[in-house]
């Protein structure tokens, strides 16, 4: 593996997590110390889709693999929940420390990607207090909308769904243009989520949407769905180089 090794007079940008992003430049660096001198700093506004995800717990490296790959594409928050057919269990003792691994994969796919605003990572919870979680943020946020701007939509991904997940992007398209569309996806375990949780999700809200002909894998089907929704919906169109405009 190739190792980047840094000099005085290379170029850093800095990110906080919340928004802020520093143009830097080295000074100096040494073993221990680093000196920067800042160029030009600029705030990128949250994006204007707001995402969630609530992922049915699976293995390890699946977990992993979908909070990385989903804050590299604008995920704004990951729930973990614990499901009847989830592989991988969490205990109470445990449910911290992964936790902070877990914030410490998003921090890493903060920096690689350049996303300016550091994902909220919940603990592990069971689904049911996830569907009480997305229900609060449901009413909170609808609450105080002028008429006419777009809810928050609560999603399932179910292969056996009647509705596919582009149709309801694509019929909602120009509404989502004019107001600030929100989303909280809801995505099961290995062998998906059983007809009793499927149920409960719908009791909470949830609509049930089919991503296709082929059934995907937990983590590709969150993927799929989160990246569809963003090239409708979202910041796709925007140029990556345009934060520093405004510095």
């Amino acid at each position: 593996m190739r190792v980047l090794r840094l000099q005085p007079n290379d170029a850093l940008e800095l990110l906080d997590g919340a928004g802020h992003c520093y143009l830097t430049r080295i000074v100096s660096l040494s073993k221990d110390r680093v000196t920067l001198r800042e160029q030009a700093q600029c705030f990128v506004p949250p994006n204007r889709l707001q995402l969630s995800l609530i992922q049915g717990l699976s293995s390890a490296d699946h977990m992993d693999f979908s909070i990385q790959k989903g804050v590299e594409l604008g995920l704004n928050a990951f729930v973990p929940v614990h499901c009847e057919r989830s592989v991988s269990r969490i205990d109470a003792s445990r449910a911290a420390s992964k936790q902070g691994h877990w914030n410490r994969v998003a921090q890493a796919a903060c920096m690689q990607s350049g996303h300016p605003w550091l994902p909220r990572i919940l603990e592990p919870m069971t689904l049911q207090e996830g569907l009480g979680w997305a229900a609060s943020h449901r009413d909170a946020e609808n609450a105080p909308k002028q008429r006419g701007a777009m809810p928050l939509q609560l999603w399932m991904l179910d292969p056996y769904a009647s509705e596919a997940l582009r149709d309801r992007l694509l019929a909602s398209a120009a509404e989502a243009q004019q107001s600030t569309p929100s989303v909280i996806l809801l995505v099961g375990p290995e062998a998906g989520l059983s007809d009793q949780e499927a149920e409960a999700a719908k009791a909470a809200g949830f609509l049930a949407l089919h991503a296709g002909p082929r059934t995907l894998r937990t983590e590709t089907a969150a993927l799929a769905a989160i990246a569809a929704i963003q090239a409708t919906w979202g910041d796709w169109a925007d140029a990556p180089s345009a934060r520093w405009l405004c510095a």
